[in-house]
């Protein structure tokens, strides 16, 4: 079992579509959520049956924190570790209409620490491991992207089916827009406010996160290879 780490908002539905399209196997989502199921059964308006394909063992866990981490180990060997990285102000800010409550600094610490702790879970973690970025997988420009995929494939190995994933590199603008319009997604119609939303609505918001990532980059908190 693969862990899909990321922290919210960082492109990890996207990454579960990929692994479930070139695999044929199934992703799990919160260990906690039981509306958050494998991505081949949300549904896709745009494209039924485009996952029509998938089904089995489970290949790989969703993981936004390391308080789920526990409950994983307990039912899965982890054998390998995808990290979704996105940048953290960009991230923070569009996780932040769910996560931050009022004009609290200590719920914007939170967030910064646990974006913090999955990236040196990540470093440090003695298994096999790739990291995917967040930005590269949804550029408009297709070597920047294929790259990115090129990442994923070697990762997954010989679990990859190869006519799969050549139709994934080749239609991946396409299969990428199929991906963002499921018909059973847990946060259906709350995707619209995304960071531009809140750097406009939340302004207290962006100028404290700025402070303490000024601060936090200045601390042994953060791994070195985030400064």
């Amino acid at each position: 079992m693969f862990l899909i780490a990321s922290y919210p908002r960082s492109g990890n539905h996207l990454v579960r579509f990929c692994i479930e399209y070139v695999t044929g196997r199934p992703t799990l989502g919160h260990c906690r959520n039981p509306n958050d199921l494998p991505i081949h059964l949300n549904g896709f308006a745009d494209a039924p049956g485009i996952l029509n394909h998938v089904g089995g063992k489970p290949i790989a866990h969703k993981l936004h924190n390391l308080g789920e981490l526990k409950r994983i180990q307990e039912k899965y060997q982890i054998d390998g570790i995808i990290l979704i990285k996105r940048d953290i102000m960009e991230a923070i800010l569009a996780n932040t209409n769910k996560r931050v409550k009022g004009r609290k600094i200590r719920d914007l610490k939170r967030q910064i620490s646990n974006y913090i702790e999955l990236e040196s879970y990540y470093t440090d973690i003695d298994l096999p491991k790739v990291c995917i970025h967040y930005e590269n997988l949804v550029s408009q420009d297709a070597d920047v992207y294929q790259l990115e995929l090129d990442k994923l494939l070697q990762f997954l190995g010989p679990q990859a089916v190869s006519q799969h994933f050549e139709k994934l590199r080749k239609d991946f603008t396409a299969l990428r827009q199929i991906n963002a319009n499921p018909t059973k997604r847990e946060w259906l119609g709350k995707r619209s406010q995304g960071s531009d939303y809140w750097r406009r609505n939340t302004s207290w918001h962006r100028r404290m996160l700025v402070k303490l990532l000024i601060w936090w980059k200045s601390s042994q908190l953060m791994p070195q290879e985030m400064k």
